[in-house]
């Protein structure tokens, strides 16, 4: 049967060894070889001195392109089951420390008539929007580590921020919505 991936991603940086150009001037053509293609692309960023892997204009290299990105879309949600529990984790605490830190802020400034409650009101609901926050920005990142092998940096930036974005849009129309539900009024 089919190697392991790991078997097949070890071949494909050792052939980068070897030797870029004459790998792909011997696979073009063999069957597989848009598959083979795609792996040698994906293989290249972890080989120092590996050659270029072109994929538009070659035998092939529009399913060869096909394959790579659902190889990097599988990889990123790989990612990002074990990223977001740890994003996830960590926003919540810190969510939950300042929300804790504000309510006793208000609680303890001069003149204020909140309950004592407000600390652990805010605590609570900072551990939520922290959580949901930090797991949007942590999908993100896991989707440019797997996506984006190139301009790396902003890559990570653009998508860190679209998918905390994302989650913030999403919770502002919830947010929104539950008030009007709850006091009848537009905000």
């Amino acid at each position: 049967g089919d190697p392991d991936p790991e078997v097949r991603r070890e071949a494909a940086e050792a052939l980068h060894v070897l030797g870029t150009a004459e790998t792909l001037r011997r696979l073009d053509r063999r069957p597989g070889h848009e598959a083979a293609r795609a792996l040698l692309r994906d293989a290249r960023w972890d080989v120092p001195g590996a050659g270029p892997v072109p994929l538009l204009g070659q035998p092939g290299g529009l399913t060869a392109a096909r394959i790579l990105t659902t190889m990097r879309f599988r990889r990123a949600m790989r990612l990002a089951e074990k990223r977001w529990a740890g994003a996830s984790a960590g926003g919540a605490a810190a969510g939950t420390v300042a929300g804790l830190l504000g309510g006793l802020v208000l609680r303890l400034a001069p003149g204020s008539h909140a309950p004592a409650s407000v600390a652990v009101t805010l605590a609570v609901v900072g551990a939520i929007v922290g959580g949901l926050g930090a797991a949007g920005v942590g999908a993100g990142l896991a989707a440019a580590e797997a996506v984006a092998r190139s301009l790396r940096g902003p890559s990570l930036v653009l998508a860190g921020a679209a998918g905390g974005g994302a989650v913030a849009a999403v919770s502002n129309l919830v947010g929104r919505w539950a008030l009007e539900g709850v006091f009848g009024r537009e905000l």
